[in-house]
């Protein structure tokens, strides 16, 4: 319904404009995304990453595109690296790449290996990230040197005696300037748009499936802000 309504465009946030051309989303609900509300917690995150104009993005965990079509999209210079392991996430991101005329920059591959994001951060990137507690192991400046020199929005999965907060604060404090972001909740005024729907409807429409406490962390390398702040004083004398 919500798909009938905005006609697969996204309504709003940063990928306002975005055009699915199939009503299908991999790994997460469709309806808040067109809607533009979708993780609106980060929406000032990707904003502010959108602004220093990466020339490479690795979305990890793409699922069908949203995040590696939506920045391919803002971002016409840069190379995007959507790593999806499902089949039919792959498919999806082909498809909506190629509907927003961004196929040609919008490389899909399966698992993100240590290997492949080493390789892919001796160039500094922006890396958005959601793999279900997998970035404990993958997001290891250990194993990754170049991830000290890139920012990174990541969703964070705590647990079982985790706080992955903690530990990537701990990995990062020193490099990265670290600002959290927690799950806000939902209401219907964010679908009021949506004249057609009824309450109950809009309520269903807006519902991403989340939990209170999930959390996101944005990492901006130090340096990068030094430059960028240096940058500016220039401009002003």
């Amino acid at each position: 319904m919500v798909a009938e309504e905005t006609r697969g465009i996204v309504r709003s946030g940063p990928f306002a404009g975005l055009r699915y051309p199939i009503a299908d989303a991999a790994g997460s609900a469709l309806a808040p995304k067109l809607i533009g509300s979708y993780e609106r917690e980060i929406h000032g995150f990707i904003e502010k990453a959108i602004t220093r104009a990466p020339p490479r993005i690795l979305n990890i965990g793409a699922g069908e595109g949203y995040y590696a079509v939506g920045m391919a999209r803002r971002l016409p210079r840069a190379d995007v690296y959507a790593f999806e392991t499902d089949a039919k996430g792959q498919s999806l991101i082909e498809a909506l790449a190629k509907a927003n005329g961004v196929g040609e920059r919008v490389h899909v591959r399966g698992t993100c290996s240590p290997t492949d994001l080493d390789e892919l951060t001796r160039q500094p990137a922006l890396i958005i990230c959601d793999i279900e507690g997998g970035e404990r192991e993958l997001l290891d400046p250990v194993s990754a040197h170049g991830l000290v020199d890139c920012e990174i929005i990541a969703e964070l999965h705590s647990g079982r005696g985790l706080d992955m907060a903690g530990e990537m604060r701990k990995r990062s404090g020193e490099t990265h300037t670290v600002t959290m972001a927690g799950y806000e909740g939902r209401d219907t005024s964010e679908a009021a748009a949506l004249s057609r729907l009824s309450t109950a409807e809009r309520r269903i429409a807006v519902d991403e499936r989340r939990r209170h406490g999930l959390e996101w962390i944005h990492l901006v390398p130090v340096e990068e802000l030094f430059q960028r702040e240096a940058s500016l004083r220039h401009l002003q004398e």
